[in-house]
């Protein structure tokens, strides 16, 4: 309970509606931690081995999906094996496949001049985000 009233929060009286996605408690946390290890790996906060031996361990200690059971490896793998079952099990490859690559001057850590660095990247035309962009017209429009 707050002292004063500036110090009352939001999130006091807060209550989540469990009935609007369907899911029960087991398999929305499993969801949720799934969803959070998906995200720290593509953020970089994870590793390939670490992301896929949370999975194996949380498949062995009964988390429900196919998820963990799909992303799974046990801890005794060399590290090389862990990105490329990520790879293919996250279609990696096939993405990268489908990406415009070109080059750009810049510096890596390892150089001490300026060198070529390849990039990968999605058209702006091709990514689907019906939201963030009505129309090809105006996305060129703010990209000149």
């Amino acid at each position: 309970m707050a002292a004063h009233s500036w110090e009352a929060h939001t999130w006091d009286n807060w209550t989540y509606d469990s009935d609007d996605d369907g899911l029960d408690d087991v398999q929305r946390s499993a969801a949720e931690f799934m969803e959070v290890l998906l995200t720290q790996y593509f953020m970089g906060a994870l590793s390939a081995q670490v992301f896929c031996i949370l999975c194996h361990w949380g498949h062995k200690g009964g988390l429900v999906g196919e998820a963990a059971k799909k992303y799974a490896m046990p801890p005794d793998k060399s590290s090389g094996k862990y990105k490329d079952h990520l790879d293919d099990a996250l279609h990696c490859k096939e993405q990268q496949r489908r990406m415009y690559h070109f080059e750009a001057p810049g510096r890596t850590r390892h150089a001490d001049q300026r060198c070529k660095i390849r990039f990968a990247s999605r058209s702006i035309i091709a990514t689907p985000t019906p939201k963030l962009l009505p129309s090809p017209c105006v996305a060129h429009k703010q990209c000149i």
